[in-house]
């Protein structure tokens, strides 16, 4: 029985997928310089900010989050609180004071959106179709 019970156990686990938020291995510099038909998205974070780590984990990796990024997304993240390039691009281009903060761009680089905060996943998937809808 404990054979069979940990087998279910297994397949349930192994079948389970995991979903990851497609963020670009792009520096700040090449992000900016992309030409792309897709919104860019800066996301500013720290490994350390609990609301941070919780809107990556609930909310951008999902499956819904996740497949609406690969179609109309580019996304980049920014560690806002790095001391040095990260805290001066969020504090200073962005007039970062809060994290997570999400920024919208179009394709001119403008600022299109911000969003402040971690929002649940039925949020940002309405604040993601705002932003689409509206450019």
């Amino acid at each position: 029985m404990k054979k069979i019970l940990f087998l279910l156990l297994f397949i349930i686990i192994s079948c389970s997928k995991n979903y990851h938020f497609p963020f670009s291995e792009l520096s700040y510099e090449e992000f900016l310089l992309l030409k792309t038909n897709k919104i860019k998205m800066i996301d500013f974070y720290n490994n350390q900010c609990e609301p941070c780590i919780d809107f990556q984990k609930k909310t951008l990796n999902t499956k819904e989050i996740v497949d609406f990024a690969n179609k109309h997304l580019i996304a980049i993240k920014i560690d806002a609180w790095d001391g040095d390039s990260g805290t001066n691009i969020w504090e200073n281009q962005y007039n970062g004071d809060s994290i997570p903060l999400i920024i919208f761009l179009n394709t001119n680089n403008d600022v299109i959106k911000e969003v402040v905060g971690k929002k649940d996943k039925t949020e940002f998937l309405i604040i993601l179709n705002q932003t689409l809808n509206n450019i």
